[in-house]
C-alpha cells in the first residue's frame, strides 16, 4: 500500500469517526457549562436581591413569562404569603 493511499484512508476514517465524536463532546461540554453558569447566576441573583424586593422580582418574572407565552391581556397579581402569582383577565 502506498503512503498516499494510507493517508487517504486514515483521513477518511478521521473525518467520519473522530470529527463527529469530537463535535458531540464539545456540544455536551458546552451544554453542561451553560447549565452550571445558569445555576450560578440564579444563585448569585438570589443572594443579591434584598428580601424586601424579592416579591416584586417574582412578580416581574411572572409578567415576563406571560408576555413570552403570548398572554397580552392578562394581569398578574402577586398574592402575599403564597409565593405565587394569580392571573386574571384584564377588562
Amino acid at each position: 500500500m502506498l503512503l498516499k493511499d494510507l493517508l487517504a484512508q486514515n483521513a477518511g476514517r478521521i473525518s467520519k469517526e473522530w470529527v463527529p465524536a469530537a463535535i458531540r463532546a464539545v456540544e455536551q461540554g458546552r451544554t453542561r457549562l451553560e447549565e452550571r453558569l445558569d445555576a450560578l447566576n440564579c444563585s448569585l441573583a438570589a443572594k443579591a436581591t434584598p428580601v424586601s424586593r424579592r416579591s416584586r422580582v417574582t412578580e416581574l418574572a411572572l409578567q415576563e413569562k406571560a408576555t413570552v407565552a403570548g398572554q397580552r391581556g392578562v394581569v398578574l397579581k402577586f398574592v402575599e404569603g403564597t409565593g405565587a402569582g394569580v392571573s386574571g383577565e384584564q377588562n
